[in-house]
């Protein structure tokens, strides 16, 4: 592991106990996916060759991606980040970046993205103003409440005479 890689994981695991009571499954998505990187890495580190395992990390990537984007909310957006990253994988693999570190880097700012707004959605208000916000009853306009008549008379003139 790189530090990176030690930095986001120490990041997740922070962000383990406050998440997962508001943003449970886009924590479940976002660990997935650093075991599954991890996973790549190490078979990289084992002798898989770079495109090879370039092309397993944009499978791992756009996976997530497609995982996160079925819920709406929070996940909709960390989804949105694995289409950008899914997008930069495709320079990558047909050779146009050349450095791996210059790729890494990109890849590794829209992953600190990510983790920013995970702990935004989970820490953040959601701009429902928290404790403040006055409940409010939902009522119905068109069905009165028990033992209440409905307000007003006739909608029309032929109300009654069968011409409505």
């Amino acid at each position: 592991m790189n530090q990176y890689q030690v930095a986001y994981s120490l990041a997740l695991l922070a962000l383990s106990i406050p998440s997962w009571g508001r943003q449970r499954y886009a924590l479940v998505c976002l660990a997935g996916n650093l075991v599954a990187m991890l996973a790549v890495c190490l078979a990289m580190d084992m002798g898989l060759d770079k495109d090879t395992s370039r092309l397993s990390m944009m499978i791992v990537d756009l996976a997530t991606g497609v995982a996160l984007a079925m819920r709406p909310g929070l996940a909709r957006i960390i989804a949105a980040g694995y289409a950008v990253t899914v997008l930069l994988y495709v320079p990558v693999i047909e050779g146009v970046f050349t450095r791996d570190e210059a790729w890494f880097a990109i890849i590794y700012a829209v992953s600190t993205t990510q983790i920013v707004g995970l702990g935004l959605g989970t820490f953040g208000s959601n701009g429902g103003g928290g404790s403040r916000r006055r409940f409010v009853n939902p009522v119905s306009m068109a069905i009165p409440h028990r033992g209440v008549a409905m307000a007003g008379g006739p909608i029309s003139s032929n109300h009654g005479n069968g011409q409505e």
